[in-house]
């Protein structure tokens, strides 16, 4: 994904702002509980869609391995090198982040809260497993678009080991962090 290489690696953020609204959707229809909602380009609300999505296999691994989730305090790192141009200014906030992360979590009741997000513990949150994407004319649950395939090789490819029970050991480990949050995230 274009979004994840651009905001890890932070030397191709330079010409970023020349095509981003080119490959921006304009929308996302969403279904939650039941609900369908068209989530306009310019909304944070699609950013952050787009960028938990971006993140899904580059990132997110590690964030689980070692933490639990996306935290507005990591996104607020990773957003801040984008070019205003792509997202201003006061969106790039840590603040403004922990608001949108946080007033649209799964399990808040309050008449706007979209339930993009689920949180796993305090500041740290995954998308809402029960979310519902449409592409095209169909509808896919989240769990058909993201896989936890090569997870465990990333893993393994970012921390090499030469000594075989330490190799051993840390894959048991990676191995229990990744099967507690497939079940936080309602594939196991």
């Amino acid at each position: 994904m274009l979004l994840s290489r651009i905001l890890l690696v932070p030397d191709k953020v330079k010409h970023v702002a020349d095509f981003y609204p080119l490959l921006a959707p304009e929308s996302i229809s969403i279904q939650v509980d039941g609900r369908l909602e068209k989530l306009d380009a310019h909304t944070m609300f699609v950013f952050l869609l787009n960028v938990f999505f971006s993140l899904w296999y580059g990132y997110l691994p590690y964030q689980v391995a070692f933490l639990e989730g996306i935290t507005a305090a990591g996104l607020f790192e990773l957003l801040a090198k984008l070019p205003d141009a792509v997202l201003p200014v006061m969106k790039k906030k840590q603040a403004y982040i922990s608001r949108y992360l946080s007033a649209n979590e799964v399990d808040k009741s309050a008449l706007r809260n979209r339930k993009l997000f689920k949180r796993l513990k305090r500041g740290h949150y995954i998308l809402n497993p029960a979310l519902k994407i449409r592409l095209g004319d169909n509808w896919h649950d989240l769990h058909a678009i993201l896989t936890f395939e090569g997870w465990d090789h990333q893993l393994e490819a970012a921390h090499p080991m030469s000594d075989e029970s330490v190799r051993l050991s840390r894959k048991e480990y990676f191995d229990q962090q990744i099967a507690r949050f497939k079940s936080n995230f309602g594939s196991a």
